[in-house]
């Protein structure tokens, strides 16, 4: 039986700071496509990015996020969708 979930990580930057967490975190995606999972996103980002973000938009028009099941640009989520993500 196939099972369908997401998995929301927020230590993702800390995980991938050395090696070792490297090596986790590629066994950490090979064992959830050996255990029959098809999509996976990360979004490897800071809460100090994201408060950067908030006070100068206009610095990270690149910066996209994840926000409820989509993916958009940071600063085209408007006040209330840049908040959410505390």
């Amino acid at each position: 039986m196939r099972y369908n979930c997401h998995c929301g990580r927020s230590k993702t930057t800390q995980l991938l700071a050395d090696d070792d967490g490297l090596d986790r975190f590629v066994q950490l995606i090979r064992t959830y496509f050996k255990l029959g999972g098809h999509h996976i996103q990360f979004n490897v980002v800071d809460a100090a990015t994201l408060r950067a973000a908030q006070e100068h938009p206009e610095q990270y028009r690149d910066l996209i996020v994840r926000v409820a099941g989509y993916s958009d640009y940071f600063c085209d989520l408007g006040t209330y969708g840049a908040k959410s993500g505390k």
